[in-house]
């Protein structure tokens, strides 16, 4: 038998230690961008208390910038390193 390997968002929600509203969120996987725009009577709705929702929204920004950085391509210099032109 085979472990069953958790939806991105489920672990997500538990690396940031909620991950006890997993079901509540669901299975669909969802972007940093989606999960910023959840209001909180969204997430009161999904049974986050007030430190849980503070907690959320930290995990989202830090989300947010992850992605962005991931999303900067690398500078590349004019000249090698050690070269002239």
């Amino acid at each position: 038998m085979t472990a069953r390997r958790a939806p991105p968002l489920a672990r997500w929600l538990e690396d940031n230690g909620l991950g006890s509203h997993a079901a509540a969120f669901g299975d669909t996987p969802a972007d940093a961008a989606t999960l910023a725009e959840l209001g909180d009577a969204d997430l009161v709705a999904l049974g986050l208390g007030r430190a849980e929702r503070l907690r959320f929204r930290r995990a989202v920004s830090q989300r947010l910038i992850s992605e962005a950085a991931a999303d900067v391509m690398p500078i590349v210099p004019s000249c090698p390193p050690g070269g002239r032109r």
